[in-house]
């Protein structure tokens, strides 16, 4: 796994170095079987929600705290999808 990891980041790094983007990527996961609990861990859920209470609250970030605030939104959000693909999956099968 850890190889493949790599070798899918190293295609990335060479893609994004080269401005060629790709519009879509399919990537085939084995879930675990807590597949409805995908979010984000509890200390990065707190870290996001206390960057965008202090936007909210004083109205800025800086430029590395937007920075993190939208990777971390990012992520949420791919969870998210990665948890609605997977609960399609799961009533598909079912049926």
């Amino acid at each position: 796994m850890l190889q493949c990891v790599s070798s899918f980041s190293t295609a990335l790094s060479f893609l994004f170095s080269r401005n060629i983007f790709v519009s879509q990527v399919l990537l085939q996961l084995d879930l675990p079987r807590d597949w409805r609990k995908f979010r984000l861990p509890v200390a990065l859920d707190a870290r996001l929600q206390e960057l965008l209470d202090r936007q909210d609250q004083e109205g800025k970030l800086t430029r590395a705290e937007r920075r993190e605030a939208l990777a971390l939104t990012e992520l949420a959000e791919m969870l998210t999808l990665m948890k609605l693909r997977a609960n399609r999956m799961a009533r598909h099968d079912e049926a």
